[in-house]
């Protein structure tokens, strides 16, 4: 155990591939907040960000906070030779096949050989899988795993997805991909210090069911912690104004509102479905999901698809109530959050609540078993806007005491010294 005044004496080196901005999608926001905790606490920090190198695509460089190091490193994965392949197979050379699986890996390597000769015993935060499948190649460094959703639990359900209108049979090769990802989980929980989860049920998964004992829930504070000004009055008119967020043309609010359209608005009356009103946010593209979502809407004048909204915040003081609809616990997490934050409330299948903390239903967030549920929930906020300001209120407490700014870094510098 060492204090958190000596790890300051390093700097933290910051590896992903993905965006960081304090908008967008949740993940670029969760590396946002990441970063803001270690600024938080007084490190010096450098990120390195790897860029696929194709001349025809401009790379948006990180929205970062002050006094925080960019480096971009460009790369572009060699061809998997005969051994990669081989291995990949068989059961044997654990980096060949690490290599096939996250391309990546071996530039990452280079970058944390370069840091650590620099500066022995820094603090190396890996973002995500294929960043964290570099940790075999080392021991005894201070390496960290950052992890937004399980990868191995992940890639199945975006598979059965694209599934869905194809009707492909799984093959070998597919089998053989998901069974590598699964045992590379646990060649990095074994060279990792520690394992960052933002949701409950993934951490116990680590911890209770795979033995990862340094695995540790971390939720993601907000870029933003300002509560939304309400625009309007809660069931101004009457009128039940709903949100729904995210593409329609991606895993997650096509499944959401897949769900919603086919098996809970059939089960309302009319006569209440003509008080509500659904605002759709994200965008609308062309995809087999988005046209399929679409024709189920047709059925249902009171909904309207707005697109890509610039500022979500503002919309978010417009509307008494956000609907989550997913049917699995992935994703829609942190838009939960979100409107915890904002102080909107926030009506969710269990499924897709699943893992966020500190919920308790009917007094910071409503959950509903099935779509049965979900209809009735529905239909009886029409007569209950005392409820509905009296959840808000109670969700941004929730999020005051279990995900803020000032909670994320204690928690952070807690488990910094535990376990490096």
């Amino acid at each position: 155990m060492i204090s958190l005044q000596d790890l300051k004496k390093k700097p933290v080196y910051f590896y992903t591939e993905s965006q960081i901005a304090p908008y967008g999608t949740g993940i670029s926001m969760r590396q946002y907040t990441n970063l803001r905790a270690y600024m938080d606490l007084g490190f010096n920090i450098e990120v390195i960000q790897f860029i696929y190198q194709n001349d025809n695509k401009a790379v948006d460089p990180p929205i970062l906070l002050p006094d925080i190091k960019h480096t971009p490193v460009f790369y572009l994965p060699q061809k998997p030779n005969s051994l990669s392949k081989i291995s990949f197979h068989l059961n044997i050379a654990k980096g060949p096949k690490l290599d096939r699986l996250f391309p990546i890996r071996p530039f990452v390597i280079q970058q944390v050989n370069l840091r650590e000769k620099r500066t022995p015993k820094a603090i190396h935060h890996f973002e995500y899988d294929n960043i964290a499948s570099a940790a075999l190649a080392f021991r005894d460094l201070n390496l960290i795993w950052s992890n937004n959703d399980i990868l191995s639990t992940r890639v199945p359900l975006l598979r059965e997805m694209r599934n869905e209108f194809v009707g492909k049979e799984i093959g070998k090769a597919v089998q053989d991909r998901e069974h590598q990802i699964r045992e590379s989980e646990n060649w990095i929980a074994s060279r990792v210090k520690l394992i960052l989860n933002i949701a409950a049920h993934e951490n116990e998964e680590f911890r209770n069911n795979r033995h990862y004992l340094h695995a540790e829930l971390f939720p993601m504070s907000w870029p933003d912690e300002e509560i939304a000004p309400r625009k309007r009055a809660w069931l101004a008119d009457g009128i039940l104004r709903l949100l729904h967020l995210g593409s329609i043309d991606a895993f997650m609010g096509y499944d959401s509102l897949k769900f919603i359209f086919e098996n809970v608005l059939p089960l309302i009356p009319k006569n209440k479905l003509k008080r509500m009103e659904w605002l759709i946010a994200g965008k609308v593209g062309q995809s087999q999901y988005s046209q399929h979502i679409q024709q189920l809407a047709k059925a249902y004048p009171q909904v309207r698809f707005l697109g890509f909204v610039d500022d979500l915040k503002d919309l978010y003081g417009q509307v008494d109530i956000q609907i989550v609809g997913g049917t699995r616990a992935t994703g829609l997490r942190t838009r939960i959050i979100e409107s915890f934050v904002f102080g909107v409330p926030v009506l969710s299948t269990v499924e897709a609540a699943r893992g966020v903390a500190g919920l308790s239903p009917e007094r910071n967030i409503i959950l509903a078993q099935d779509a049965a549920a979900f209809a009735r929930l529905l239909a009886g906020m029409l007569t209950r806007p005392e409820a509905l300001a009296d959840i808000a209120q109670n969700a941004r407490r929730t999020y005051d005491i279990c995900y803020s700014r000032g909670v994320a870094v204690d928690r952070l510098a807690s488990l910094l010294e535990k376990y490096l």
